[in-house]
Parts: C-alpha cells; sequence; structure tokens
C-alpha cells in the first residue's frame, strides 16, 4: 500500500469518522468564538498534526492520481445504492458506532460514488501550504481567547469548514472501500429487523 493510503488508513485507527467529524466542528467552533477549547489541548494539537498528514496524504494522492477502481462505484451500478442500505460502500469498522454515524453528510452523489472527486475539489480549493496555515490557525485560535473572525482576512469559515469535513467523508469512503492484503475485521452490517405483523 502507498503511503498515502497507509496515511489514510492510519488516520482512521485513531479517529472514527463521528469522532474525527466533532472534533473539527468542535475545534473550528472554538476557533470562531472568545472561547477557549474546553478538553485537553493535547486533543486539540494531535487532531490538528494528524488532520494536516491526512490532508498532505490527499495532496500526493491526487497529485500522483494513485486512484483505486475499488474505490469508485461505477454509474450503473447506482440505482439502489442512494438507500443507504449497502453499508459496505460507506460503514467503517468502529463497532461503537451506527451506520448513521458513517452516513457522508457533505458530498454530493457524484462525491458519494467517486470520493476522489472530492478530493479533487479539496486540492483545487487551497493548495497545500495554504491548507497547512489554515489548520494551524484553527488550532492557535481554539487553545486562545481569542476568534479567529478578528483576523478579518476575508476568508469565509463556513466554506473553509465544508471543505474539511468534505475531505474527512471522501477519505473515510476510500478507507473503507480499498482492498488491502490484511482488511480490517469489518462489522457485518444488516438492516434493522422489521416488527411482524
Amino acid at each position: 500500500m502507498n503511503h498515502h493510503y497507509q496515511t489514510i488508513d492510519s488516520f482512521f485507527d485513531t479517529f472514527d469518522l463521528a469522532a474525527a467529524g466533532r472534533l473539527l466542528h468542535t475545534a473550528i467552533k472554538t476557533a470562531d468564538s472568545k472561547k477557549i477549547w474546553n478538553d485537553i489541548p493535547a486533543e486539540a494539537l494531535c487532531f490538528i498534526e494528524r488532520l494536516t498528514e491526512l490532508t498532505e496524504a490527499v495532496f500526493e494522492l491526487i497529485h500522483q492520481y494513485d486512484y483505486k477502481e475499488e474505490v469508485q462505484i461505477p454509474k450503473e451500478n447506482t440505482a439502489t445504492i442512494f438507500t443507504l442500505t449497502h453499508y459496505e460502500t460507506y460503514c467503517g469498522w468502529h463497532t461503537q458506532r451506527t451506520a448513521w454515524d458513517f452516513f457522508p453528510r457533505h458530498l454530493s452523489k457524484k462525491e458519494f460514488r467517486n470520493p476522489y472527486k472530492a478530493l479533487e475539489k479539496f486540492t483545487r480549493y487551497k493548495t497545500l501550504p495554504q491548507w497547512k496555515h489554515i489548520l494551524k490557525e484553527i488550532c492557535m485560535y481554539a487553545l486562545s481567547p481569542e476568534s479567529i473572525s478578528d483576523l478579518n482576512e476575508g476568508e469565509s469559515l463556513v466554506s473553509t469548514a465544508h471543505q474539511l469535513h468534505k475531505m474527512l467523508e471522501a477519505a473515510h469512503l476510500i478507507e473503507v472501500r480499498q482492498v488491502t492484503s490484511s482488511p480490517k475485521p469489518r462489522r457485518k452490517w444488516k438492516p434493522p429487523v422489521q416488527p411482524s405483523s
């Protein structure tokens, strides 16, 4: 497995999608307020460091055009895919989560089918040095009583947050769908049992 895929895999070994989304939301919300990160500061530092590594891996993957066929769902196979009962296409292996925790909330249908499309948009939205700077500032302001909005550089924090959440979800779909030599023990997701009438 290439280094960028190993980094994606390692990120989601550390943070499941729900936890990563919550930490990202909390970091951005705290950075945009006059409040300070409530939890252990090391948690914010660790998360942003790992998110920066994930961002670097995404840029490497896109620039090398190292796309895996099994990650992309062919258009002709998507008739029922959006009923979201095909758990193997989006559910992670973490057993303490539900299928709803893995539901991609920021991706379009096209990006759900092919998560590389979302990552391509992410790498076009900002350069790698710009993303690294943004993540550093989010961390710095989340840990200080100042608001990132005080910078007033015309940056839309809403768009930035949206792009970061899309990147997380797309990278997670890649982690779920890729075929590796040593697959993780995936939970066997089953549809809810219907009550008998």
